[in-house]
């Protein structure tokens, strides 16, 4: 699943700078930390849902394995953390192998508002159409509504076609079933990217290339290489 802030990053707060990089093994720790972290304020929601589902969140060495493995520093700590699959097929039954997702998005509960999940969103996003994904999908919580919002803003679009149970497929007391919805977002048609600095790109460019922060990203037949 894809989950992590329990609001959306607030433009009108200060934002920080967060150095999105590549995670290596020595970080598993930190990782633990922030997703334990992030996550806590949904034990009463998920009751006795909640060990099973953290348990899959916190299983990074399988992650580091079949995919890749983000972390996001502030201040030369790590403040956010998510994983990033080019084949779906290894963040969850069902998704198309042309398909790159994302997985355990998290950030510690201290620096939320202030762009560390957008600055993971984005990086995420990037490394998908870089690497030729048709689509980026993602499935999180109903009850995290704005986790949901945060993705909608980023152009990510329901597909209930990919909706399935959580791990463990536990009821939770009073309210059934939890459900963890799909997410998509159309990307490059499965054409690697390339990365343009704005200045030297028309802000305006047509599908499919797509604005990221102060980048734009354009398939590499596009940007003629």
């Amino acid at each position: 699943m894809w989950a992590g802030p329990s609001r959306a990053d607030d433009a009108s707060m200060t934002q920080i700078r967060a150095l999105v990089r590549q995670a290596t093994r020595y970080d598993i720790p930190a990782i633990a930390q922030v997703t334990r972290a992030a996550y806590q304020e949904y034990v009463p929601v998920l009751g006795p849902l909640y060990p099973g589902y953290l348990a899959d969140l916190l299983a990074v060495d399988r992650r580091f394995a079949e995919g890749t493995v983000l972390v996001a520093e502030v201040d030369g700590c790590i403040a956010g953390t998510a994983t990033l699959y080019t084949d779906a097929r290894h963040a969850g039954p069902g998704w198309p192998r042309s398909w790159a997702a994302g997985r355990a998005l998290a950030v510690d509960p201290a620096v939320r508002g202030q762009g560390v999940a957008r600055a993971l969103v984005r990086d995420i996003t990037a490394r998908a159409m870089r690497a030729g994904a048709d689509e980026l999908c993602l499935h999180t919580g109903e009850f995290m509504t704005a986790t949901v919002a945060l993705y909608e803003a980023h152009g990510f679009q329901r597909d209930p076609a990919y909706d399935r149970d959580a791990p463990g497929h536990l009821d939770v007391p009073g309210a059934g079933p939890v459900t963890m919805i799909a997410y998509r977002l159309r990307l490059t048609g499965g054409r690697p990217a390339t990365v343009h600095r704005l200045h030297r790109v028309n802000a305006q460019a047509p599908w499919p290339a797509r604005r990221h922060g102060t980048e734009i990203l354009t398939p590499v037949w596009l940007a003629g290489r």
